[in-house]
């Protein structure tokens, strides 16, 4: 029984609320879901670029990679333990003879991309076949 003077809503009304909502959360989700998987790559590069000053620094003190056998060795050298603790990204350190030549790589573990990998050189050249259009900018 609907008294003079009071209003309500009609479930028509409620329904469109309801619908202009449901529209509102199903475009905010992917962005929501995208900005996260971009700071998560942000996270791993700049875990490379600190792996790679951790290298150069390395390679200046003891002119070899030897003893560098994991990015492990790389984060403890950098007084960091990034390496471990990320449960995002899987990095890899290959090594060679000579501070020309060697590669840092991270493979997402989990997620939209998995399996997609970031790379870094010791000259700052970006590659791999993450969808990011140009990492190094992050």
């Amino acid at each position: 029984m609907l008294l003079r003077g009071k209003s309500a809503f009609t479930l028509v009304e409620l329904m469109m609320v309801v619908i202009v909502i449901g529209i509102l959360v199903s475009l905010a989700i992917p962005n929501y879901v995208r900005s996260i998987e971009r700071s998560r790559c942000a996270v791993a590069i700049q875990n490379l670029k600190t792996m790679r000053s951790a290298a150069l620094s390395y390679y200046n003190e003891n002119e070899t990679f030897d003893d560098l056998v994991n990015p492990s060795d790389l984060s403890a050298f950098a007084g960091a333990n990034f390496v471990d603790d990320d449960t995002f990204w899987t990095y890899a350190f290959n090594p060679a003879t000579t501070i020309d030549t060697f590669t840092l790589r991270a493979t997402r573990n989990g997620g939209p991309h998995i399996g997609k990998f970031i790379t870094l050189t010791q000259n700052d050249v970006w590659g791999g076949d993450y969808p990011v259009e140009n990492p190094g900018s992050l």
